[in-house]
């Protein structure tokens, strides 16, 4: 019978400097533009203003995230995608940026 062994030995020092890396980062913009284009195909597009907004920024936060939404000037698009109801009136949950990120993100 034979026994294989893996060792795996993190560098944490050199991970940390790949998180703020320009070329990683920019590796991580261009992954999130990616999200944001796909979102924008499915997000609902009454004028379109709102679905073309959407973007991709490098986190302030984390060096190695990058923000996915849409532009501040048009609020209501979290209204479409995670749905209200007010008395009588509901509108359902649109879902289009989850459903981007299901289709884009590898596991």
């Amino acid at each position: 019978m034979s026994i294989t062994v893996t060792r795996v030995t993190m560098f944490e020092a050199q991970i940390q400097k790949l998180r703020t890396d320009p070329p990683t980062r920019a590796e991580v913009l261009r992954a999130g533009m990616g999200l944001a284009r796909l979102a924008s195909y499915g997000a609902p597009r009454e004028t379109g203003a709102g679905a073309e907004s959407f973007t991709a920024v490098l986190s302030t936060q984390d060096p190695a995230v990058a923000d996915v939404g849409w532009g501040a000037e048009y609020p209501y698009m979290l209204f479409q995608e995670v749905g209200w109801q007010a008395g009588a009136t509901r509108v359902p949950p649109k879902r289009f940026l989850e459903r981007a990120y299901q289709q884009y993100a590898v596991f």
